[in-house]
């Protein structure tokens, strides 16, 4: 169904103008009624008439104007003799246009993804509210950046808020960029390169394209590029990787590079602003290099900015459970360490304590040590030369001196290591050869 408008005649001569006639041609695109009619001469006529807007005017027409006039004449106020297929191609984009009136979460449905939780928080609540957008995307690796920008492009194209893009990529990265904006949420992207740049005819092409991903070196090293973005603008721009673009200072003094400069250069050319970086991986560790109370404060800074850049929630509650993961397992180790060392040195004087002169098992007659240890586990001092001769030493029976042994071996096996045994026999031994007195009295 449209609007039906009047239909126009043969060209009009001059002596065909008449009062109240509708006359198309004394007005552009418009039609007038004529209210009064003065000839002049042959050749002219001074027409008086009144515009659509109801207002009187004249003009003088000559024969040589005959050409652009001619006689209209009302149609029907609505016809249905419209194009049906291209009525109805116009309706459906006009809703698709309405479609987030509708249904917030239009990309959504519309794309080929399933996107987690976190990642429908930090589109829907967290970036598509900012206007304008300049926002940092910092999350852990894995967990779905890219899904979150193709997201917000997709959204912000279909509300008509976003129609020219630049994607801003390491070299490595841009093809697939490309292809998970294709298969994933249906935007086709061109890729930026000199032969592309040298073959288009405004000699711009960052000005011909409305979508387009272009790799980050390529631009922060040819100034020539730069001075081509200047002359564009953007509605949206993603940066992926964007800590590659950070300055380094020494001292007070701040040297911005290549990549920086790049980075103030793009957020002056565009509306929205997006920097995704896995700032938590990298740079949660950069107090560990740090002394004294700046440490402690650099690292509660860290931990906060990660907090507050995280794009949501669970986010940030996966990534504080890692980094509570790895701390504990550095602080076992750290404890670990530090046993070790005073083990090590209580083992020192331990072992310089208890150090003692072990006999040779060639001057025992007949072996007993290793008869005891290898095959009866029972202690038979009596087959022992040694023994004798510490008995005789001592002034005991070699009975009692049995006796001794065996109560010595059941301790050792109901309240200390069985090893320990032969260790301690020898000491007993060594000191009843040297004080036989004392022993025999405890």
């Amino acid at each position: 169904m449209q609007r039906s408008k009047p239909t126009c005649c043969h060209m009009l001569k001059l002596e065909e103008i008449t009062k109240d006639a509708q006359i198309e041609g004394l007005i552009p695109d418009q039609v007038v009624k004529v209210v009064n009619v003065e000839e002049i001469g042959s050749n002219a006529r001074l027409v008086a008439y009144r515009n659509a807007q109801g207002k009187l005017d004249e003009q003088t027409v000559f024969r040589a104007d005959e050409h652009r006039l001619s006689v209209a004449t009302a149609g029907r106020a609505w016809a249905f003799d419209a194009d049906g297929a291209a009525f109805k191609l116009a309706l459906e984009a006009y809703r698709i246009s309405l479609a987030h009136l509708f249904d917030p979460m239009m990309a959504v449905h519309t794309s080929n993804v399933e996107p987690l939780p976190h990642q429908i928080s930090a589109v829907y609540e967290a970036m598509l509210p900012r206007q304008p957008l300049r926002y940092v995307l910092a999350d852990d690796p894995g967990a779905g950046k890219t899904v979150m920008a193709g997201l917000l492009i997709r959204e912000m194209t279909m509300r008509a808020d976003a129609r020219r893009v630049l994607i801003v990529s390491p070299g490595s990265l841009s093809e697939q960029w490309q292809d998970e904006l294709r298969e994933k949420f249906g935007l086709e992207f061109e890729l930026f390169s000199r032969e592309k740049q040298e073959q288009c005819h405004s000699r711009n092409y960052f000005g011909e394209q409305d979508r387009l991903i272009a790799r980050l070196d390529q631009l922060s090293r040819n100034e020539e590029y730069q001075q081509l973005l200047l002359q564009t603008e953007w509605d949206l721009i993603v940066v992926d990787e964007a800590h590659k673009m950070s300055a380094n200072y020494f001292g007070n003094k701040v040297n911005e590079t290549g990549r920086f400069k790049l980075g103030k250069l793009l957020g002056s050319i565009t509306r929205h602003f997006l920097l995704m970086t896995d700032y938590v991986r990298n740079e949660m560790n950069r107090a560990d290099r740090l002394d004294g109370k700046r440490k402690g404060t650099v690292g509660f800074a860290l931990t906060q900015l990660q907090r507050r850049l995280a794009s949501s929630p669970q986010a940030i509650y996966t990534s504080l459970m890692r980094r509570h993961k790895k701390l504990q397992a550095r602080l076992e180790e750290l404890q670990l360490k530090a046993r070790a060392d005073v083990l090590r040195e209580n083992l020192g004087e331990y072992v310089v304590k208890r150090q003692i002169d072990v006999p040779d098992t060639a001057a025992c007659s007949s072996g007993a040590l290793c008869c005891w240890t290898r095959t009866t586990m029972e202690p038979n001092p009596k087959c022992c030369s040694c023994w004798t001769t510490a008995c005789a030493k001592a002034r005991v029976s070699r009975h009692w001196m049995c006796h001794a042994v065996c109560n010595l071996w059941r301790w050792h096996l109901t309240v200390l290591q069985p090893q320990h045994l032969l260790h301690d026999i020898w000491i007993w031994y060594r000191c009843l050869l040297s004080k036989p007195k004392q022993l025999v009295m405890s």
